[in-house]
């Protein structure tokens, strides 16, 4: 049994938010419209310090993304930030940030909110092989199979292979491309 306090960060933040709109690279106008969307139609999965307050949704999604529109000069800067930290005996990894699939949830929020508001296709596509690469793993782990598995329930999301096959994540093959869309 899955408790209130484990779902919680399963919830839209306006972080969340904030990053998802920004790599759409939407217009000012396109960016409140989904955002207007998302919190009439996904009420129910906007965390609750934003639930009620569109206006305080709307403010803090919008400074997010545009914070994140420089992501990529951010992102840049881990190679310094690594290399200045070894000279005080500090070593870190890019596996300190994703071994414990902390923003996996942030994947399944944006391919629903991809398919539901911001993109053309009512599917999202991904090769499961770049999938876990993206966090650091060569093979599924147990502890991945149950974060994704558990955001496939709460997303209501389905996986396919191509085909329009339904598939299960422990069965498929690393190499095959899985297709997400929203179960009906």
């Amino acid at each position: 049994m899955v408790t209130l306090k484990e779902l919680k960060p399963f919830y839209y933040t306006a972080l969340d938010l904030g990053v998802i709109l920004s790599k759409a690279n939407l217009t000012v106008i396109e960016f409140s419209n989904v955002l207007k969307q998302i919190a009439e139609n996904e009420k129910d999965l906007i965390a609750l310090k934003y639930k009620n307050d569109r206006r305080k949704l709307f403010l803090a999604a919008s400074y997010w993304s545009y914070y994140f529109v420089d992501k990529e000069a951010l992102d840049a800067e881990f190679p310094a930030i690594k290399k200045l930290l070894s000279t005080k005996d500090i070593e870190i990894s890019d596996g300190d940030f994703t071994a414990d699939y902390s923003d996996l949830d942030l994947f399944f929020k944006s391919i629903r909110l991809r398919i539901l508001y911001i993109g053309k296709q009512d599917y999202v596509r991904i090769k499961l092989r770049t999938l876990l690469k993206r966090y650091g793993l060569k093979r599924r782990s147990q502890k991945f199979i149950d974060k994704f598995l558990l955001c496939i329930w709460f997303y209501q999301l389905q996986i396919y292979l191509p085909g329009n096959k339904e598939c299960d994540i422990r069965k498929v093959n690393v190499d095959d491309t899985i297709i997400f869309r929203i179960k009906n």
